[in-house]
């Protein structure tokens, strides 16, 4: 147990030693941070970036299921992932699995789960800004997901969000988020930048689905978000990070 203390003083030492340092050491590099989509699209907006010949380095922290809550109450885990990083730009995807996980214990509640997650994220991004105060951080929140495709789906959406839950409820809910939650954050803290792109992946194969998007009574087309029903396809991680790469990186990358 001692042995165990001892290492994790030494790495959290050695990770304050390197975020003291990292003013004259950092470069533009990029590291996609927080749940399953930075996760999963980080190779994609890589692939954007290659694309328009940006060569900065991207470095992929994601970690799926996690939440702002967790990234709030483990403050060395950022730490060290900072350290090792030390990005210019943080692309931040964060407060979904907040709200999965907290719908039924709400009670369904949008104002105290938006609320909640305000609290979490404004937690990390102040520790953030704190270690490393020139960081820029973007978020876009998510896009509309799709829990009415298949049967899992269905009943993923009523496991989470309860037995009468439609897609339009699941779309309130997040564009509520994005309202409440990250609206209110960048205005807030001039760090971050706030670019939502909702009803992006609808826009992008409109067959069937009435304007003006986001068209809150439809899903996102299964074509474009069909993996596990809450992230998006290859085609649709593509979509969405060239958005991301057009509406913050284009205007910020040399």
């Amino acid at each position: 147990v001692r042995s165990n203390m001892a290492v994790g003083w030494i790495a959290f030492a050695t990770a304050a030693i390197v975020l003291a340092l990292a003013g004259s050491a950092r470069g533009d590099d990029i590291i996609c941070f927080g749940d399953s989509w930075a996760a999963f699209a980080c190779d994609h907006l890589e692939t954007a970036l290659r694309v328009h010949l940006k060569k900065n380095s991207i470095k992929n922290e994601g970690v799926s299921g996690s939440t702002a809550n967790f990234w709030a109450n483990n403050p060395t885990a950022v730490e060290l992932i900072l350290a090792k990083t030390l990005p210019k730009y943080i692309w931040l995807s964060i407060g979904g699995d907040d709200i999965l996980g907290s719908f039924l214990a709400q009670h369904g509640n949008f104002t105290a789960i938006n609320q909640q997650i305000s609290r979490d994220l404004g937690t990390l991004v102040r520790q953030i800004h704190s270690l490393l105060p020139l960081t820029e951080i973007v978020i876009f929140g998510y896009d509309i997901l799709n829990f009415v495709a298949t049967d899992e789906c269905r009943v993923m959406m009523a496991t989470i969000f309860g037995v009468n839950a439609t897609q339009r409820l699941t779309s309130e809910m997040l564009l509520s988020y994005g309202t409440n939650v990250l609206t209110p954050a960048a205005t807030a803290y001039p760090w971050v930048t706030y670019v939502p792109v909702w009803g992006l992946l609808q826009a992008s194969e409109p067959a069937g689905i009435p304007k003006p998007y986001p068209n809150i009574d439809f899903p996102s087309p299964y074509s474009l978000m069909n993996d596990g029903c809450i992230h998006a396809s290859a085609r649709g991680w593509d979509i969405l990070m060239t958005a991301l790469y057009n509406n913050y990186f284009a205007h910020v990358l040399a």
